[in-house]
């Protein structure tokens, strides 16, 4: 892909959209990984998705609360506790 594909994919993307969002989300931890694999240092730290899905069900955010990602480089924690929300609404 040349960088024109690269801007016309992201400019597709609908960040007001949650699905969007958790894929962009899922996509920029997934490149940290295989950066840290590949012995580059990406300069990056994140919490694994399976232990943020564990703090955000121990947490059980409500409708109301605020919810702090101090970091939010990946923005996992407000995006797993948006879906944790959306999930005891249904």
């Amino acid at each position: 892909h040349n960088l024109k594909d690269v801007i016309l994919l992201i400019n597709s993307i609908d960040f007001n959209d949650a699905e969007d969002t958790h894929v962009v989300s899922q996509v920029y931890e997934d490149l940290l990984l295989r950066m840290g694999k590949e012995g580059g240092i990406a300069g990056e730290f994140y919490t694994p998705r399976p232990i943020v899905k564990l703090m955000v069900k121990i947490v059980d955010p409500k409708v109301g609360e605020t919810v702090f990602d101090p970091f939010s480089g990946s923005c996992g924690f407000l995006v797993e506790s948006y879906k944790h929300i959306m999930e005891k609404c249904d």
